[in-house]
């Protein structure tokens, strides 16, 4: 339908409209150190097609909360390539609905 909102739902990922591609929603946990990695938060999201991920090592030197948007636009820099990954902005963040991290929602510069 013209004019509908681009929104996804935000527990199963679900296209609810065909302005999706304008959208993204990425989730981002953390995972504690292993014997073979230290800690880090891990970035996902079925956009782009299949589950796509990527790590961020935690930096203690940031907050929680800066370190998972930062690995939320390091997905998108990974995902998109440098030049697109700059054209998103930051519209939305909230606790990840499992209650295991954090959701971020990125809206495509200029739509």
């Amino acid at each position: 339908m013209q004019g509908e909102l681009n929104v996804k739902n935000p527990l199963t990922d679900t296209h609810l409209s065909s302005l999706d591609n304008y959208l993204i929603i990425i989730y981002t946990r953390f995972a504690g150190a292993t014997n073979t990695q230290g800690s880090r938060i891990v970035a996902t999201s079925t956009y782009f097609g299949k589950t796509s991920k990527v790590s961020h090592n935690y930096l203690h030197e940031y907050g929680g909360t800066e370190n998972h948007l930062t690995a939320a636009f390091k997905f998108l820099r990974k995902n998109l390539g440098e030049a697109d990954g700059h054209n998103f902005e930051l519209v939305g963040q909230s606790d990840n609905p499992t209650g295991s991290g954090m959701a971020f929602v990125f809206k495509r510069v200029g739509v």
